[in-house]
């Protein structure tokens, strides 16, 4: 991975669960560097995107940095696995789900949603209103999910509610 800038100052270990050096050569190479073209270049993150394309909303940069992260970074992360809360149609999902295959077969991923649009909003806490993102289909996304091989891949349909410690 030479081709993320080399970047002075900046702590290389872990403080707080983050690695601050690592953070900021990933942002900076992406918003000011030629990282974005070495990834557009990548074989492996355009197999792993074209399958979501259309299911996703997620900003480029922001899907280029999850991409950084889990082809090159999730083996130095305490093992785990992924989860990603709000998920709409799936697409990120999908991505992630494809490129932790590539990556580490043993990760799964697991996409939190509604699928059935925000519900009740509380204009206090929330950007959105009830019924926002409501344009996805879950039968189709889990047909979909199936047809890609995304065993690893699991879809949990539902509210959240808030845990009381």
């Amino acid at each position: 991975m030479n081709y993320l800038p080399t970047l002075n100052g900046l702590l290389r270990e872990p403080k707080s669960g983050r690695i601050p050096y690592e953070g900021s050569q990933r942002a900076w190479g992406l918003q000011y560097g030629e990282v974005r073209t070495h990834i557009l270049a990548d074989p492996l993150y355009e197999k792993c995107y074209k399958p979501a394309q259309g299911w996703t909303i997620l900003a480029e940069y922001n899907r280029m940095n999850l991409f950084l992260i889990i082809k090159y970074y999730l083996d130095k992360l305490q093992k785990g696995h992924i989860v990603e809360f709000g998920s709409y149609k799936g697409g990120n999902a999908i991505f992630m789900a494809l490129l932790a295959k590539q990556v580490n077969p043993d990760i799964r991923v697991y996409a939190l949603d509604t699928f059935e649009g925000m519900p009740v909003s509380d204009k206090s806490v929330d950007m959105h209103n009830q019924g926002d993102f409501r344009d996805t289909n879950y039968e189709m996304l889990s047909i979909y999910k199936s047809e890609l091989g995304l065993d690893n891949l699991i879809l949990i349909k539902g509210h959240c509610c808030p845990v009381k410690l």
